[in-house]
């Protein structure tokens, strides 16, 4: 995962794109993390993941 401040994500936006399509990006502001960027193949894995983690919890 790569860090970057909100910033440097408003100054480089482009590229910030570009990497998120390799890499989840955690945005920063004032040291805190406010928000993450992940390509939709990522999100929708994880989305996924979550629903099959709540379909085997039902059935338990």
């Amino acid at each position: 995962m790569h860090t970057i401040t909100s910033s440097q994500a408003q100054n480089n936006f482009g590229a910030m794109i570009d990497k998120a399509q390799r890499e989840i990006i955690s945005l920063t502001k004032h040291g805190q993390v406010v928000a993450m960027m992940m390509s939709p193949e990522v999100l929708q894995d994880y989305i996924d993941g979550v629903l099959a983690e709540q379909v085997k919890q039902k059935e338990c």
